[in-house]
């Protein structure tokens, strides 16, 4: 008979996986089995396999790193770098049921309230960077830009190039304004004091350009509702 195949020939298909908590990637928790949490190759965050330690609970915070405090804590400050948010433990406690739920509503691809979680009774925006590609969920809906708490680098998101152009736009009719300002005023005998307005409306036009090339420049994050 033939020879059985190599090893680099064949398909490793690990006999156990974990769905992250945070961008649902398939772990292999195979060689995990006497841990705790487990972490994510994706995208670096720690997920729970089970229940926590006995006397403690884990807490996932904004910036989605999963901490582990006493059980009978109710408030938790985060020691990431950069995040230090004060956490109300009784609201965010994760528990094993609300973790398959967010789990099991990611998988069927649902995109409304419904994927929610259950612990939280207002939408939460859920930031994939365009520098780094890590995932931060923040309660405020997206601005203009946004700043990645990972990697520290910004990027456009939501309704960024709209603005941009309103920007350019906005900043090249100051531009016409000021030129039909100076064509009207060179001709006076006494135009020494509209130089003052020339200066400010150019400032004003560079300002409103500026902005809008930088915005158009930026990389574009994707931005989810849930």
């Amino acid at each position: 008979g033939s020879p059985p195949p190599s090893y680099e020939d064949v398909g490793y298909m690990p006999s156990k996986v974990k769905a992250c908590d945070v961008c649902n990637y398939n772990i292999d928790i195979s060689n995990h089995g006497n841990c705790y949490v487990v972490p994510c190759p994706r995208c670096n965050e720690v997920t729970a396999l089970g229940n926590p330690p006995k006397g403690k609970k884990y807490i996932r915070c904004t910036c989605n790193k999963l901490l582990q405090c006493v059980k009978s804590a109710t408030r938790v400050t985060c020691d990431r770098p950069g995040c230090g948010a004060v956490l109300q433990a009784e609201d965010i406690a994760v528990t094993k049921a609300q973790t398959k739920q967010t789990r099991d509503a990611a998988k069927r691809g649902r995109r409304d309230e419904e994927m929610a979680e259950p612990h939280r009774g207002e939408r939460t925006y859920r930031f994939i960077c365009a520098h780094c590609e890590s995932v931060s969920v923040l309660d405020t809906a997206p601005s203009s830009s946004f700043r990645c708490r990972h990697c520290g680098k910004r990027s456009s998101v939501g309704q960024s190039n709209k603005k941009a152009i309103c920007l350019i736009t906005v900043g090249t009719v100051v531009v016409l304004l000021v030129i039909v300002l100076m064509a009207s005023t060179l001709t006076l005998k006494h135009n020494s004091g509209y130089w003052w307005l020339y200066l400010v409306g150019l400032i004003i036009a560079v300002f409103f350009h500026g902005y809008g090339l930088w915005l158009l420049c930026m990389k574009r994050s994707t931005v989810e509702v849930r």
